[in-house]
């Protein structure tokens, strides 16, 4: 564990209000909400591994959510640095390996921000109860970047 994660832990716990942090087993864990739980372990040579359970991975998914997920991972993802990984098990993982160095606790508390908004919504097509989008009522999301050609409809 490297001085430099310590007091970047330490930033984040001061960003969130917290006291602390104390690691257990060399991660450091955060409860967001009641059942969300995100760790961060320190890979060393300057990498921070941040990962949060999604849930595990549907026996048959559709096309549309392996599509989903699949379109999670590209370069121009609203989920970046984050990308969809799986376990072993099955289990789905949203985890990125962030920069020590160019990362702040001030940054890291945004992404759980970000973490804590997305993985409900993936739990929630995980299961096949997310909120259908009327396209017709000009509710659709918008598109990466306004480009059309990435838009997708459900079917």
């Amino acid at each position: 564990m490297t001085t430099r994660v310590e007091a970047l832990m330490a930033d984040l716990w001061r960003q969130l209000g917290l006291t602390g942090p104390d690691p257990e087993g060399g991660a450091w864990r955060l409860t967001l909400g009641e059942d969300l739980m995100v760790q961060f372990i320190d890979e060393g040579d300057g990498l921070l591994y941040c990962a949060a359970e999604i849930g595990p991975l549907p026996q048959n998914p559709s096309y549309a959510l392996a599509l989903t997920l699949l379109r999670s991972n590209n370069i121009d993802s609203p989920d970046v640095p984050f990308a969809i990984g799986a376990d072993k098990d099955g289990d789905l993982f949203l985890w990125a390996h962030l920069p020590v160095e160019a990362t702040s606790g001030e940054e890291l508390a945004d992404m759980l921000d970000r973490i804590g908004d997305r993985v409900p919504v993936l739990r929630q097509m995980l299961t096949g109860e997310e909120e259908e989008v009327d396209i017709d009522d000009g509710d659709a999301p918008e598109p990466p970047g306004g480009d059309e050609r990435f838009s997708m409809i459900r079917i």
